[in-house]
């Protein structure tokens, strides 16, 4: 539980110094051509679908925003619309 006690759950800030902070790849450790996650398709002009993504698919985010919206790490991105139906499961 993190930011409180609870009688029966583990606390997070008890519990995560006990953690290594390498993580160890095995022979079947998902990435790459692994499947991720799925959005819903907003259905626009039909049915909603699945859209697939695997492991790499988060790279493009990360190009994105270190080169076309020029994000610092000690920057503030500022956005003036909608997240968007994909967009809000990477953070605020």
């Amino acid at each position: 539980l993190v930011g409180g006690e609870r009688e029966g759950w583990h606390n997070f800030d008890e519990e995560f110094p006990l953690f290594s902070a390498h993580f160890y790849r095995t022979e079947d450790t998902a990435c790459g051509d692994d499947l991720m996650l799925m959005f819903f398709t907003s259905g626009t002009t039909g049915y909603p679908k699945i859209a697939a993504h695997n492991y790499k698919y988060a790279l493009g985010h990360y190009v994105t925003a270190k080169y076309w919206h020029g994000v610092d790490e000690n920057g503030l991105h500022f956005t003036i619309s909608e997240t968007g139906w994909g967009k809000a499961l990477w953070g605020k």
